[in-house]
């Protein structure tokens, strides 16, 4: 995977349960140096799976690192309702 260290990534995971099927991708974009991540959820139940995910992905001392440490790399952000839905 290229990555300039120098760069600043920003990294969005919107609709995804972190499952760890997908461990091996979603472990290196996290773990970058450089990349700030933000991991939005629809709901309380689907962030806190999406967390049991991420421990089982990255451990429970990385995620807190990550997510409440100095310098925190990952965010949860609840998703917004949409102003107009077209079916």
């Amino acid at each position: 995977m290229y990555n300039d260290p120098n760069e600043k990534l920003k990294i969005s995971i919107f609709g995804h349960s972190l499952d760890v099927t997908d461990k091996d991708i979603l472990k290196d974009l996290i773990n970058l140096d450089n990349a700030e991540v933000t991991i939005f959820y629809y709901s309380k139940k689907a962030m806190g799976q999406q967390i049991a995910n991420l421990v089982k992905i990255i451990g429970q001392d990385e995620l807190i690192e990550r997510v409440y440490g100095l310098y925190p790399k990952i965010k949860f952000q609840k998703q917004r309702e949409p102003d107009i839905v077209i079916y």
